[in-house]
């Protein structure tokens, strides 16, 4: 079982929208492997980006 928050953008201002769907990405992608199985495709290019799984192209 998976368990967090959501984070919400300080003020509507672009960039922190960003930061904010960034950031969810950065925990939600982990219940995406458990609930479906695999990893979407910004999580596999997320571990590709820091060395952690080889390209799957």
């Amino acid at each position: 079982m998976l368990l967090g928050a959501l984070v919400y953008p300080l003020s509507c201002r672009p960039d922190d929208v960003m930061a904010a769907l960034q950031e969810n990405h950065e925990w939600l992608m982990f219940g995406d492997v458990q609930a479906r199985g695999y990893y979407q495709s910004y999580g596999l290019r997320k571990l590709e980006h820091m060395g952690m799984v080889r390209s799957h192209q």
